[in-house]
């Protein structure tokens, strides 16, 4: 009976020092670093040959109202803090649900290509922040949703 309750208590113990940290946890959600050269199509024209030589690195992330080509980029608010990277916050009031929020992370020069994803509507709020690059022209974006 006394192993009985040795266990119970650490269970306990467990579940108090994990809850606390899981509940803190802002969901995070990553836009790939690159996309594979071998992932991009290109149709080329009639007698000529497509061939994509090198990855294209993310280069910027944003949020829009509807998938990408509906063209509903959200301007966000900057929260930049003296010292501190490049930072846009995206606050949601009611977006109707049929059009929903989407995450676009932009490849490329110019961001040419982007790749879009849904977000989950309970988020109400995502912030957008531009890490400091450890290796040039591979830009690090931090996104956290909640």
């Amino acid at each position: 009976m006394r192993k009985t309750y040795r266990l119970g208590v650490l269970i306990a113990a467990g579940v108090m020092v994990i809850s606390p940290a899981s509940a803190a946890a802002a969901p995070q959600i990553a836009c790939p670093a690159e996309i594979a050269s071998v992932e991009i199509a290109v149709t080329a024209p009639p007698s000529w040959k497509a061939h994509v030589q090198y990855p294209l690195q993310l280069a910027s992330a944003g949020i829009s109202v509807g998938p990408p080509e509906a063209l509903a980029i959200l301007r966000g608010e900057s929260v930049n803090k003296k010292g501190q990277l490049p930072s846009t916050r995206y606050r949601f009031g009611d977006i109707e649900a049929e059009h929903g929020k989407w995450l676009n992370c932009g490849y490329g020069e110019d961001c040419a290509v982007l790749l879009s994803k849904r977000l989950d509507p309970s988020i109400r709020e995502c912030t957008v922040r531009y890490l400091k690059q450890q290796t040039p022209g591979k830009q690090t974006i931090q996104i956290v949703c909640k």
